[in-house]
């Protein structure tokens, strides 16, 4: 179960990034292409942690 919570809150952050991403590219679209580069660096970047924190809470390890 701890998997899935995890995927969801992985999901979801990834979901509001893209969502202020693409909402920043509306208000400033000369800079659209620099606020999605920040915005993916972004999503690795959660991703990144959320693999981390999985391989600190797993048992045994």
């Amino acid at each position: 179960m701890r998997f899935v919570r995890q995927i969801v809150h992985l999901l979801i952050g990834l979901l509001a990034t893209a969502f202020v991403a693409a909402a920043a590219s509306l208000v400033w679209p000369t800079a659209s292409h620099w606020i999605w580069i920040a915005a993916y660096v972004v999503m690795v970047v959660l991703a990144l942690r959320e693999l981390i924190m999985r391989q600190r809470t797993k048992p045994g390890g």
